[in-house]
């Protein structure tokens, strides 16, 4: 019985995530350049994949995201970014790098996050947010890519932009082309 609500009440989350999805972002409006994924683009470990997704996304959507998506090994990141993706929205110099967890924090549970990871710090290891195509944008210009209080990995996931530090804004947007 517990079970069977459990997964009615994921069933639902997912359901309400691919509705809000469909209200509050039009793939014409995206910032972020779209290139065909290849198979060796997708060749992640497992452990490195950073989610481009969110628990319970298929395979058309994930590949609307321009994303690679793998289910075969399970309680990890299905939909991810491609080794290109990655490797272009995390070159970000240390100095405007925007912590995205805890110190200490693990590699998985930041790539989990939607965020980058870099062990290369002097016995710190770093979980940041990727960088955004165009994210300089005045809170006064910026077009709504989310909804209410999203949270940064689900607005990058959307290939949007993410700034919190300014209350009473829009927290996801658009970037600039």
């Amino acid at each position: 019985m517990a079970s069977n609500l459990f997964f009615l009440l994921i069933g639902i989350i997912c359901l309400g995530l691919v509705i809000c999805g469909k209200h509050s972002h039009s793939d014409s409006d995206s910032s972020e350049e779209k290139f065909p994924i290849n198979k060796k683009e997708c060749k992640v470990a497992t452990h490195l994949r950073r989610d481009c997704g969110y628990s319970g996304i298929s395979e058309s959507e994930c590949s609307k995201r321009n994303c690679c998506f793998d289910s075969s090994v399970p309680d990890m990141n299905y939909c991810y970014f491609s080794i290109s993706q990655d490797k272009k929205q995390c070159s970000v110099s240390k100095k405007e790098q925007k912590i995205c967890g805890p110190p200490g924090i693990k590699a998985i549970d930041c790539y989990s996050r939607g965020c980058c990871f870099d062990s290369s710090h002097s016995g710190k290891d770093r979980c940041f947010y990727p960088k955004s195509k165009g994210c300089s944008v005045s809170h006064k210009l910026r077009r709504d890519c989310g909804y209410d209080k999203i949270h940064a990995k689900d607005c990058y996931s959307r290939g949007c932009c993410f700034d919190d530090s300014i209350p009473g804004t829009v927290w996801c947007f658009y970037g600039s082309k």
